[in-house]
């Protein structure tokens, strides 16, 4: 999300961002795991609107002196654009139905496209500008309706927008629109007096504005509010109060101001829908609640930390920035880097990153390095494998079934090679051997390159059932990397001698490198591609020698349990395991 520069007075409702890793005290493991996946979108900072990633390019200043517009877009959860990157000083915001895209900004949005000197003082040359309007589009990128007569306009949150149409002809009002774009409710003349852009909305069949003062500024919560308290749209006071500043309901409660002139001092507070002043006015800075009923603070030692509506510290003051909880992870900043904390304070995304948004159905984007992050919360035990990776279903069958587990710290590391020593170790697990009557030490073994170590009685169980016979008869290669063809062989061997069907074997001589195929595992990568274990590596390529990484393996684990392991055994619980995790 764009982070704005807000004076301490000022109060956010909608809370996004992230923060860096410097000096935070050690803590426990976290409980909640994420995917974070790189992708090759470069942005300046980031912001979640329903579930998709607006993005947004800075405006700067070519070497030549000419000015660069600044530039927004829109990206799914796959990193997969739906409006590409236009010049807008507007941002794109999705319905909360996902069904309606608005290109529009707010009061403090620079609403023209073309930057001319004395523009903003010139209201000759403001009316000749090109202007940047607001846009309504549906989810397919067409127009959801002639949006040629609005000046400025609010996001359609729900089934209206607030708008202002013809401001710059004599004709400008605030009015109301619909899906259609049609005018619902047009404003008093009041609400037309246009100084910087404001708005109204529709929520419930009642109406709330904005005006042009500034003073009027939720039009979510059923109450507006204003210099003279909380009021409703026709000028009603609701809620009459006594603070020097009031803000945005965000849910059940509001953020006050009040400043005491006579001792000089001042402080923020929460007030609920009643007037009741439930948190005292004692905080050096405050924002509003979030789903998960935490609030940012800030103490008046200016350090930022989370609070419940009970004024309960949830998350120490120890952070530079904080900008919003939700889905049980909140997000903190230190020295102006970003990341996430859950409500134990355990680091569950580094602090490393430029920007972060906050998280919204489990999905938040980040910048770092200038380039787009997306960032997922997993059902899984691990925080570096992607969620819609090719290999996932396969990492998380063979965790949940014991054949794997991480690197270590929440780590799988599905890039890094699988050893032989690793391989006879998960075959054991695939087996549920029972490895208890095997000794420690290397005896019985005619390998000279091995050692006591955990892998030994592994290997022990292999050699004596005869499913490795090693790279020679003296020695087994424990730390050499498992190639494909090696893998094929040692699955073919292992189901051979378990007594299964090994009798259908692929032709695999269309492949360009098929002559790499060692003479001794021409059989087991046959039997492996006709099992569906092994495929090609693209190109034509076989690529029989290339090393099996964790993520391959996973894989061809999976896909032999369930196309010859469990098919052999008949085993038709663990069968419908599988198919549940397809699904």
């Amino acid at each position: 999300m764009k982070k704005r520069l807000i004076s301490t007075l000022t109060v956010v409702c909608m809370l996004v961002v992230a923060i860096p890793f410097v000096g935070l005290p050690a803590t426990a493991e976290s409980d909640i795991n994420v995917a974070i996946t790189k992708t090759g979108i470069r942005a300046d900072s980031v912001y979640n609107t329903q579930g998709y990633g607006g993005l947004k390019i800075n405006s700067t200043y070519a070497d030549d002196g000419e000015f660069v517009l600044p530039k927004a877009a829109l990206i799914n959860d796959k990193g997969e654009f739906l409006f590409e990157f236009r010049d807008t000083w507007l941002k794109f915001i999705v319905s909360n139905d996902k069904k309606i895209v608005s290109l529009t900004g707010d009061i403090y949005t620079n609403y023209f496209l073309e930057m001319v000197s004395g523009l903003l003082f010139d209201p000759d040359a403001a009316l000749n500008a090109k202007r940047d309007t607001p846009k309504f589009y549906n989810m397919d990128g067409t127009e959801a309706f002639d949006c040629s007569s609005i000046s400025s306009a609010l996001p359609m949150f729900e089934d209206y927008t607030p708008a202002y149409l013809d401001c710059f002809t004599n004709d400008c009002r605030a009015v109301i629109l619909d899906r259609s774009g049609k005018t619902v409710y047009t404003f008093p003349d009041y609400y037309s007096e246009l100084g910087s852009v404001g708005g109204a909305y529709v929520s419930g069949g009642d109406y709330y504005a904005t005006n042009s003062s500034g003073l009027i500024r939720d039009y979510r919560e059923g109450l507006i509010a204003t210099s003279e308290g909380y009021i409703d749209a026709f000028g009603n006071v609701k809620i009459s109060l006594e603070y020097d500043n009031i803000y945005d309901f965000c849910g059940s409660y509001a953020v006050v101001f009040k400043r005491n002139y006579e001792e000089d001092t001042f402080g923020y507070g929460f007030i609920d829908k009643e007037g009741n002043n439930v948190i005292p006015c004692m905080y050096y800075g405050a924002g509003g609640f979030g789903n998960d009923g935490l609030a940012k603070a800030v103490d008046f030692n200016k350090k930022c930390g989370y609070i419940n509506a009970k004024n309960e510290v949830v998350i120490p003051f120890e952070y530079d920035e904080a900008y919003g909880a939700d889905d049980g992870l909140a997000a903190v900043g230190i020295n102006g880097k970003f990341g996430f904390v859950d409500y134990n304070n355990n680091v569950v995304v580094p602090l490393e990153y430029d920007d972060i948004s906050d998280f919204s159905g489990g999905i938040a984007y980040a910048i770092k390095d200038g380039y787009v992050y997306i960032i997922k919360l997993i059902d899984g035990p691990f925080n570096d494998i992607s969620y819609d990776a090719w290999y996932t279903k396969g990492v998380l069958y063979c965790y949940e079934h014991g054949y794997l587990s991480g690197t270590g710290n929440r780590i799988f590391s599905p890039n890094d090679y699988v050893t032989r020593a690793m391989f006879v170790t998960i075959l054991s697990r695939i087996d549920g051997a029972d490895l208890s009557a095997y000794s420690k030490d290397t005896a019985g073994l005619p390998f000279t390159d091995v050692k006591a170590s955990w892998y030994i009685k592994s290997l022990k169980w292999a050699y004596e059932h005869n499913y490795t016979s090693g790279l020679s008869a003296t020695l087994f290669g424990p730390n050499d990397s498992v190639t494909r063809e090696q893998l094929a062989v040692f699955l073919y061997s292992y189901s051979k001698l378990k007594g299964y069907d090994v009798s259908k074997v692929a032709d695999f001589s269309t492949f360009a490198d098929s002559g790499k195929v060692a003479k001794w595992a021409k059989t087991g990568v046959g039997w492996a591609i006709n099992s569906g274990l092994i495929a090609g590596t693209g190109n034509n390529m076989l690529s029989p020698k290339t090393a099996a990484t964790r993520a391959q393996v996973a894989t061809i684990i999976m896909k032999y349990d369930l196309n010859v392991n469990i098919k052999s055994k008949r085993n038709d619980s663990a069968e419908m395991a599988i198919i549940k995790l397809a699904d």
